[in-house]
């Protein structure tokens, strides 16, 4: 008897988006305004806190999707707009 064997199947895509990893670096806001951190990266996340000009917060990841992961209140899986913010020592 042949031995049938599964079809070779393809993995799933995924639109998520693909992080870049950072070493320790910092974000500022860009300008003079406040940056919004918030519990995903987009906009329609709710807002958890502000990261007002002067403050820094440490960068975990970039998403390719311009928002990057920060560490807020000890804790990571905050997010800023990237766009909005510049690295900062």
């Amino acid at each position: 008897r042949d031995l049938l064997l599964p079809e070779a199947t393809t993995a799933p895509t995924s639109s998520a988006p693909t992080p870049t990893p950072i070493g320790k670096i910092y974000a500022c806001p860009a300008g003079t305004s406040y940056l919004n951190i918030r519990l995903g990266p987009g906009t329609n996340y709710q807002i958890v806190g502000q990261l007002q000009p002067g403050q820094k917060l440490q960068i975990v990841t970039k998403l390719d999707n311009q928002w990057w992961e920060v560490i807020y209140g000890s804790l990571p899986g905050q997010y800023i707009a990237g766009w909005l913010a510049k690295e900062c020592s």
